[in-house]
């Protein structure tokens, strides 16, 4: 019993480098030494009226979108099967806020000190960190771009001053 562990162990390798090696590129590929390359077009878009540059990337199985806005304001990167990330820079190029997205929750800190402020869970709930716990609010077309919230069924109002929620 205890020699059938490593012996299984060791198929384990050869599994992966087996799975590895059946992988059947295209023409478009070329390879470079140890590696596979491709090219792929990217479509890029700025509208006259806006301020930003959006990007979609294709990918084999699906694609990945980029918005840049202008004067390195910040950035979103992401995919509508995985999730997405969005930075935004303040005038001196620091950064000010940014949202994640692991695809189904989205989590924002507020004001880019890597605290999660607020977020929005599995059922599109909002949710303010308030006193070490998450509360229930009531959702508005601006996400959380207000910073004022009311608490579910208006009983009390959440505003977010300088690193944190407040109650009003």
């Amino acid at each position: 019993m205890g020699k059938a562990i490593p012996a299984t162990l060791a198929v384990i390798p050869a599994a992966v480098c087996a799975y590895a090696l059946q992988r059947q590129f295209g023409p478009e590929w070329v390879r470079v030494g140890d590696e596979y390359h491709r090219k792929v077009e990217v479509k890029a878009v700025h509208s006259a009226a806006g301020n930003t540059s959006n990007y979609t990337l294709p990918l084999e199985q699906g694609e990945v979108f980029v918005r840049e806005v202008d004067h390195n304001c910040g950035f979103s990167i992401g995919s509508q099967t995985y999730g997405s990330f969005e930075l935004k820079k303040g005038e001196d190029g620091r950064v000010t806020e940014y949202a994640v997205d692991p695809g189904g929750t989205k989590y924002f800190d507020l004001n880019g000190d890597g605290i999660i402020d607020a977020k929005y869970d599995k059922g599109r709930k909002p949710m303010v960190f308030f006193n070490g716990s998450y509360v229930p609010v009531e959702d508005s077309l601006d996400a959380f771009a207000s910073r004022e919230k009311w608490a579910a069924g208006r009983g009390r109002k959440f505003i977010f001053v300088g690193d944190r929620w407040k109650v009003e």
